[in-house]
């Protein structure tokens, strides 16, 4: 309706928080705020207790009408969040939308039947209007009824005689009671609704009321009856929902000739098979080797042109600029910077991809209902695995995306364990140190074997994700996972402009955050590299403990020389009697400190304490070569299969992500859970790094 692109999806936990843009109706203009999905006013969770507040509070400003949207496949779901709307006395509008996939399932929504069924409470008609807006059908029509809608008034009280209010229900003389207590904080036309959020969060333990009223709900409720209160409040759920399962044969026919060839027969056929706990698991293994292969495959060829490009870039303006400290920031900071970020753009977009076709083919929701048994195991639900599963791609927006889980509790457990799952920022680093591993490239049933190791890592961050989820939810973060209810979408063929329109906004958002941190990584870096400028030529330089090779030194071996006398040397070099039981050297402890802003960087920062280059990535030949090559003063390589193993487990480990924890800090309110997360995992990371070396000693 706005013009807006963004994301969308047909599972749970999608939206965490809302979005506006401007819409054009006839000569006004409005601002059109989009809110969280929710089944009901009243909220189970913090991203449903956004879209209550701003409905029943004003959180986000004064409204004059409200456009809901319904699931064609969902009615009775969804109209039962409508008539609340309803209720509050508010200007509706109702869009039934995916009467494409409808109609294809055999039903037939009778619209006038439903408007009629509506506008029987005395108050102003409610406008009920089909559409689809994947093919843009029905919009001019929902144009014209919010235009209408706005120019309605609203009622000014919630108890006008509706058909699904029953008027035996106790509720109302509690109603009475607290007006005067929640006078003050709360219209009174959204008193009732206020009053039956906070019984049923009474009920369950938990009260996701504003700061402002959650004690005083509470206190009120004390003063009453408990089990008159909660039998009170759940009869008003109940009467909502026998209306509407009363009338929906009035309002949906359905041709079971159409309906058994339609999506929602075909889904349940296939599902036998991907829902089946053995089968399905190994469809599931089978897409997540895939993904892995292409990551690999698919990526190599774009990686060689970008790193053939920025090589080319770089001898340009070498050729072109004077020798001088100015150029040495041109190519080693600006151009390898951008390099840098640029580079990983088509294993990012790869991943993204492949999981933005499991989104919109409708096996994510399938995924999610597969892995529950093994996620209740460890303690959650899987309602977490939505935020789990974006943690592969990046541990920011999972974080976001745990307000769409109920209890705190599980919102804690899912955010201390999303660091640990491999995100796409780790990628480069584990390509690299692979290579390191696997200098001979070859296949296991047909599948390349740098594939196998990736897919063991990803496996093993799992692994880790859930033990650390089963240990501290059965001590510091005590309770038990809630129940899990998913709605499994029929299966749809992705719509390719849509997959490629989200790629296109993700590389963009990419570029523009990751990759801001990555350039800015690496010029604070070279400056750290390269400075102080020491007098003496590179030819003067004394060896330092770290023999390169065993060839005469070089150029590009005494600027590393040089380097290790450099501000980014003497750091690392005070990281170094750490490192050095692990098997690194002060080179490595450089790397550690410039991935903390961005992993990625991890990998050019070893170009440039190796005198390779800035421009290097994960694929760069030259660096596999100087790291296999690099010693130390007693000639034992830096970089053995176990050393290298080490750090792989090292990284998979550590929480090396500001932007992780300035996430944790924004959603926790505080220091305590960010500094945790921070202090266990790096424990944990370089305890089992260690464990790592001392086997493979013992071993060797």
């Amino acid at each position: 309706l706005t013009g807006h692109r963004l994301k969308t999806g047909n599972y749970h936990g999608v939206t965490v928080e809302h979005a506006e843009g401007t819409l054009q109706l006839s000569d006004r203009q409005v601002s059109l705020i989009d809110l969280p999905g929710t089944p009901s006013l009243i909220p189970t969770s913090p991203d449903e207790g956004l879209t209550s507040d701003a409905l029943l509070n004003h959180a986000l400003g004064q409204y004059q009408a409200v456009l809901v949207v319904v699931d064609a496949l969902r009615l009775i779901e969804g109209l039962y969040f409508a008539l609340q709307v309803i209720e509050l006395g508010i200007p509706t509008v109702i869009a039934i939308n995916q009467i494409d996939l409808a109609r294809a399932a055999g039903m037939t929504i009778h619209v006038q039947q439903l408007i009629h069924d509506l506008s029987q409470s005395g108050t102003k008609p409610v406008q009920v209007l089909t559409v689809s807006a994947l093919h843009g059908e029905g919009f001019d029509q929902l144009l014209a009824q919010l235009l209408i809608a706005l120019d309605q008034t609203q009622s000014k009280s919630t108890e006008d005689p509706l058909p699904w209010r029953s008027p035996t229900v106790a509720i109302s003389q509690l109603y009475e009671a607290v007006t005067e207590e929640l006078g003050q904080h709360v219209s009174s036309q959204h008193r009732l609704f206020y009053l039956q959020w906070s019984l049923l969060a009474a009920e369950e333990g938990e009260a996701p009321l504003p700061p402002t009223l959650r004690l005083l709900a509470l206190s009120v409720l004390k003063s009453m009856e408990g089990q008159v209160a909660v039998r009170s409040a759940e009869e008003v759920i109940t009467t909502r929902y026998q209306w509407l399962d009363a009338q929906h044969s009035q309002w949906v026919s359905i041709d079971d000739a159409i309906a058994s060839r339609g999506p929602e027969m075909r889904s349940r056929q296939i599902d036998r098979w991907v829902l089946h706990p053995f089968w399905g698991s190994l469809i599931f293994m089978a897409f997540m080797i895939l993904l892995f292969q292409a990551l690999f495959v698919g990526a190599d060829p774009f990686i060689g042109i970008i790193e053939d490009g920025v090589s080319w870039l770089g001898d340009f303006a070498k050729a072109r600029l004077p020798t001088g400290i100015v150029t040495e920031f041109v190519i080693e900071g600006l151009i390898n910077g951008i390099g840098n970020v640029i580079v990983f753009l088509p294993q990012v977009l790869i991943l993204f991809g492949l999981i933005g076709l499991m989104e919109d083919s409708g096996y994510m929701a399938r995924a999610a209902a597969l892995v529950d048994r093994v996620m209740r195991k460890a303690g959650l639900s899987g309602r977490a695995f939505v935020p789990m599963l974006s943690g592969f791609i990046c541990a920011v927006p999972a974080i976001l995306a745990t307000r769409t889980l109920p209890q705190r509790r599980d919102r804690l457990l899912t955010m201390m364990s999303l660091p640990l799952l491999t995100c796409s920022a780790r990628l480069p680093v584990y390509t690299l140190l692979i290579a390191t591993l696997l200098p001979t490239p070859g296949s296991l049933l047909g599948i390349d074997q740098r594939a196998w190791v990736m897919v063991a890592l990803y496996l093993f961050a799992t692994l880790s994700a859930f033990t650390a989820v089963w240990v501290m939810g059965r001590t510091i973060l005590k309770g038990e996972a809630p129940p899990l209810l998913l709605h499994l979408p029929a299966y749809r063929r992705p719509i390719m402009k849509d997959v490629t329109r989200r790629l296109l906004t993700r590389a963009g958002v990419f570029i523009k955050e990751a990759g801001t941190v990555i350039l800015l990584g690496t010029i604070v870096l070279w400056f750290l590299l390269s400075f102080p400028r020491l007098p003496d030529p590179p030819s003067q330089v004394q060896t330092t403990e770290i023999t390169m090779t065993s060839t005469p030194i070089d150029a590009e071996a005494q600027l590393a020389q040089l380097r290790a006398q450099s501000y980014g040397g003497q750091l690392g070099r005070v990281l170094e009697p750490a490192l050095k039981p692990l098997g690194w050297d002060w080179q490595v402890g450089v790397g550690l400190i410039g991935a903390f802003a961005a992993r990625e960087v991890f990998v050019s920062t070893l170009g440039m304490v190796y005198g390779v280059g800035g421009e290097v990535d994960e694929e760069s030949r030259s660096l596999r070569e100087r790291i296999r090559a690099a010693k130390h003063s007693d000639g034992r390589p830096v970089f053995t299969p176990v050393s290298a193993l080490a750090l792989l487990i090292f990284f998979s480990l550590a929480c090396q992500c500001l932007s992780t924890l300035a996430a944790v800090k924004r959603e926790t309110g505080g220091y305590r859970w960010p500094l945790f997360m921070f202090s266990y995992m790096s424990i944990l990371a370089y305890g089992c790094a260690l464990v790592v070396t001392w086997i493979g000693r013992l071993i060797s």
